[in-house]
């Protein structure tokens, strides 16, 4: 069986239409991930906020955080458990653009030694 990909026309990822031009679709793929993340703020405000104090705790000590050392001091904190539940993707509410943070590039942190982002304190 061949896999089809949607082409211009035909209806892409939540069934709307996919814009062909790569710069309007990247805009549309960006406004519904600011929409999941702001029903993230809302269901795991606290979990949230807690994340955000721990990273800047770390960036005020070191100069910059990873998504993996937030989760590592979560887990130290206790809150392990909790984040087993929950689908480890909602730290981007954390780090997104308007909470004052700036992506200072990549490290190999990940599981597997796969990239994550480093963060520094931004301008706000």
């Amino acid at each position: 069986m061949t896999e089809r990909k949607p082409g211009p026309g035909q209806l892409g990822l939540f069934g709307h239409p996919a814009p062909p031009d790569p710069v309007e679709r990247r805009k549309v793929e960006h406004k519904k991930r600011d929409e999941v993340l702001d029903a993230l703020g809302q269901t795991r405000a606290a979990l949230i906020r807690k994340a955000g104090e721990i990273a800047l705790r770390i960036a005020h000590r070191k100069g910059n955080v990873t998504s993996v050392e937030v989760f590592d001091e979560l887990k130290r904190e206790g809150l392990g458990p909790m984040l087993t539940l929950y689908d480890p993707r909602w730290i981007g509410a954390v780090f997104r653009s308007g909470n004052g943070w700036r992506k200072q590039g990549y490290s190999t942190d990940g599981s597997h030694g796969r990239p994550v982002s480093v963060w520094e304190r931004g301008q706000r």
